[in-house]
C-alpha cells in the first residue's frame, strides 16, 4: 500500500466511527502494545498482554506486559519479549529479551474527557545483543502522554525522550519518539485502531503505522489483530500480530481492592 494511502485510511478512521451507530460509549482500554494513552489498571488490580508478532522471514516477538494498579491514578507496570528471533547472518539469534521496568501516573483529567498522564521506564539488558534480543545497555525512557475521550472516539499522542546507554557519558545516544492513535467503536464488541509513531535517533528514524481490529467479548477481555508497516527505509517493511489483554482482578486471594457492596458506605 503507498504510504498516502495509509496515511488517508488513518485519518479517515475517525470517521468512519462517526458513520456507526453503537452504544459502547468511549472505546476502553487497548492493548499497550497497539495503542498508547493514559488509561492505568484499576487500583489493586492486575493486568496482562500478550501478544504474537511476526515480520515474516525477519523478525518474531511474543512481547509480554504485565501491569499493577498501585493507586486510583498511578500503575506499575514490567515489558519484556518472553520469547523474540531475529534473522542474522548465519544461525538465526533468539531468546529472552529486555526487561522494561515502568510506572505511569495520570496527572490530568477534566470533565470534557482530556486526561493527561507521565510515564518513566528503565529498559535492563536482560537479552542477548550479540543474538538480536537485547540492547545490550541500560536505557531510560520518559514520557508524555494527552488522550481525549468523546462518545465514541479515542484520541491519544505522546512524545517521549529516551536516553540509550551511559546517561553521563556526553556520547550516549538520544531518541526522540512521537507518536498519534486513534480509536473507534465499529459495533457494541468491536473497535477500529490506527497508530502513528516516529523515532528520532541520529542517521535512524523509522516511521511506523499500526491498523487493526480488536474483539471486546466483555469489559475485562480484549482480543486484537492487525498489521504493522513501515513508512520509510529505516522501518521494517510489514508485519502482523495477534494478542489479548484482560484484567486478573484483585492481586491475591482477595486483594486490597475491596469495592463497597451496593447500598452500604463500607463501613462496619
Amino acid at each position: 500500500m503507498l504510504p498516502g494511502m495509509k496515511l488517508t485510511l488513518f485519518l479517515c478512521l475517525p470517521l468512519a466511527g462517526a458513520c456507526v451507530t453503537t452504544t459502547a460509549g468511549t472505546p476502553g482500554q487497548l492493548r499497550e502494545g497497539v495503542l498508547r494513552d493514559t488509561s492505568t489498571a484499576e487500583y489493586g488490580t492486575l493486568g496482562v498482554e500478550l501478544a504474537v508478532e511476526v515480520d515474516p522471514g525477519d523478525h518474531q516477538r511474543v512481547p509480554l506486559r504485565l501491569e499493577y494498579g498501585y493507586r486510583e491514578a498511578t500503575a506499575l507496570f514490567l515489558d519484556v519479549a518472553a520469547y523474540e528471533k531475529a534473522q542474522l547472518p548465519g544461525n538465526d539469534g533468539e531468546g529472552f529479551g529486555d526487561i522494561g521496568l515502568g510506572v505511569r501516573h495520570r496527572f490530568f483529567e477534566s470533565d470534557a474527557g482530556t486526561t493527561g498522564a507521565l510515564e518513566g521506564r528503565v529498559s535492563l539488558p536482560t537479552g542477548n545483543e550479540n543474538k538480536g534480543t537485547g540492547s545490550g545497555s541500560v536505557d531510560l525512557y520518559g514520557a508524555a502522554v494527552m488522550s481525549q475521550a468523546f462518545e465514541e472516539v479515542l484520541l491519544s499522542g505522546w512524545l517521549e525522550l529516551g536516553v540509550l546507554g551511559d546517561a553521563f557519558d556526553s556520547g550516549t545516544d538520544m531518541q526522540r519518539t512521537v507518536g498519534l492513535a486513534s480509536a473507534v467503536n465499529l459495533g457494541e464488541s468491536v473497535i477500529g485502531f490506527a497508530t502513528l509513531e516516529r523515532a528520532f535517533r541520529d542517521d535512524f528514524d523509522p516511521a511506523t503505522g499500526k491498523f487493526g481490529v480488536a474483539y471486546r467479548p466483555s469489559s475485562s477481555w480484549t482480543f486484537d489483530m492487525g498489521l504493522a508497516v513501515g513508512f520509510n527505509s529505516d522501518a521494517p517493511d510489514a508485519a502482523f500480530f495477534l494478542g489479548f489483554s484482560s484484567n486478573l482482578g484483585p492481586l491475591g486471594p482477595s486483594g486490597p481492592y475491596h469495592p463497597p457492596e451496593p447500598g452500604t458506605s463500607g463501613q462496619l
